[in-house]
């Protein structure tokens, strides 16, 4: 059922894919609405724009198709669609961020680049709804973070504008003061993978004091709202806080690839019990707090040099991860989009890893020192931030490729 599901729809999306590789904007983005219809004129929403947002979601969708016309053996046109995603990344920084804000620009028109959609809002992290998000932002990904606990985090709630912005934002409609749950997910995701520890746990205190009230907000109503109000149909709002005890306290997410973990130890113990993914049934317990694991379990067996687990069989599986306030001596490999990480061997100053997937497959990773990245004997330009220990390089795979990351000096 599900072949000819995929059948009676293929022909349709390749052609729209075709389409979307002959878009002649240099930028490879396309030309919106700018935002929605809440107060244009206060926020500069009056002109057609290339939107944050929008190219984020389009860019992660580019690279889901790719994996999917590599499956069903597309090469041609999976090269294609891989290169526009490769042109909207390119631009994305030069064409987004507002070096006046620190911030990404909501819109930008096309030929104007002083004409701008300026309110930051939280849906400019659109990007952080899956793995992809840390790709695109490139070196304004911890920078963007530090902005979001800064700006939008507040002692009531995760706030939709920035500190002191006193443009439009009428009452009757999408609250400052509110906690929007579609928004909070990326605000939890971006700062898991960033280790910022002190915006995590605001993040949880706001959870504890919000429990049992609808996060999503349009009519007005006060800021705590119990479920049974106008609203409580937001079903994308529930499967925000779900995503965010799995994401958040937890620290689990998944590709194609398989689980992995966002590091960042807490100081509180967390327990998941039976958690189902693709046939595996696992219970997961953390403990500790610093941002990187002093030791990590899969099955009683101690997997280093990753935070990417390997494949899990069906049935049972036990991960337990503890956190200590040391640094690793050896890189580490946090993300691996869409790809296994297999056979990892760590020692001072050196991981080597197998990775397995198909196309292109961002990598991100910590390293001690300045790292040397190398890809089936090649090295591949990598770039890393000496204040984090954080890197990450870019590969496209073709099956299996044998990874080295050595740190120098080390």
């Amino acid at each position: 059922a599900n072949v000819k599901a995929t059948r009676a729809w293929r022909g349709a999306f390749v052609k729209a894919l075709e389409k979307e590789c002959r878009n002649p904007d240099p930028t490879g983005m396309t030309v919106a609405t700018a935002a929605s219809t809440d107060f244009p004129e206060e926020f500069g929403r009056t002109f057609q724009a290339w939107m944050s947002y929008n190219m984020s979601w389009h860019y992660a969708g580019l690279l889901c198709a790719e994996k999917l016309l590599l499956a069903w053996g597309d090469r041609r046109l999976a090269e294609r669609v891989r290169g526009q995603a490769a042109k909207i990344r390119r631009h994305f920084v030069p064409v987004f961020w507002n070096p006046k804000n620190g911030f990404w620009n909501e819109g930008v028109h096309p030929t104007n680049p002083d004409l701008v959609c300026d309110i930051p809002l939280s849906t400019a992290m659109g990007a952080m709804d899956s793995p992809y998000g840390e790709d695109l932002y490139g070196d304004k990904f911890a920078e963007s973070a530090a902005f979001c606990a800064r700006e939008f985090m507040r002692e009531d709630g995760v706030h939709i504008i920035r500190r002191n912005e006193d443009r439009g934002w009428k009452e009757w409609t999408r609250q400052p003061n509110n906690w929007f749950a579609a928004n909070d997910t990326m605000m939890v995701r971006l700062m898991r993978s960033t280790g910022n520890a002190r915006a995590l746990e605001q993040l949880f205190y706001l959870y504890e004091i919000n429990f049992g009230y609808q996060p999503c907000v349009f009519e007005g109503k006060p800021f705590q709202r119990p479920l049974n109000t106008s609203g409580s149909w937001q079903a994308f709002g529930a499967g925000a806080w779900y995503r965010n005890l799995v994401e958040g306290a937890a620290g689990l997410w998944a590709d194609l690839g398989g689980l992995g973990i966002m590091p960042c130890g807490l100081g509180e113990p967390v327990r998941l019990s039976g958690l189902r993914y693709c046939g595996a049934v696992i219970d997961f317990t953390a403990t500790g707090q610093g941002t990187w694991p002093a030791k990590l379990l899969v099955d009683s067996k101690p997997l280093t040099g990753t935070t990417k687990l390997p494949p899990l069989s069906r049935g049972p599986h036990r991960v337990e991860v503890e956190y200590g306030p040391s640094m690793p001596v050896f890189p580490v490999i946090t993300l691996a989009v869409d790809a296994e990480v297999r056979n990892v061997r760590a020692r001072p100053g050196e991981t080597r890893a197998a990775l397995r997937g198909r196309g292109y497959t961002p990598v991100s990773f910590f390293s001690p020192g300045k790292p040397e990245v190398i890809v089936n004997g090649r090295a591949v330009p990598a770039e890393w931030d000496p204040q984090t220990g954080r890197g990450r390089f870019r590969v496209v795979l073709s099956g299996k490729a044998d990874v080295r990351i050595r740190a120098e000096g080390k």
